[in-house]
């Protein structure tokens, strides 16, 4: 970075693992969030990522479905008819 003049800016909040001063670079400049600003600004501590989890988790149920589970499915709720599911196969 520094070859290249580029200069960063590192944020960081204030768990007690982060520690301020151990080393100093000359293109980064480092400074602490002020405190209980974290959930402000870090979507992992807003809850998104439960929920980008349980997305993830649908998704893999979802494919993991063998197909002819939902046909018969979609079959036994009269939401589609043999024809219809013959059709469907050959547009695939």
């Amino acid at each position: 970075m520094k070859a290249q003049n580029r200069n960063i800016l590192l944020l960081y909040d204030n768990a007690l693992s982060h520690k301020e001063g151990e080393v100093e670079l000359s293109n980064i400049t480092t400074a602490r969030l002020p405190k209980n600003t974290t959930v402000l600004l870090q979507p992992m501590d807003q809850g998104h990522m439960e929920t980008i989890d349980t997305i993830e988790w649908i998704n893999v149920a979802w494919n993991a479905m063998p197909e002819r589970v939902l046909r018969n499915c979609w079959r036994h709720a009269e939401l589609l008819t043999d024809r219809l599911l013959s059709v469907a196969h050959i547009l695939n």
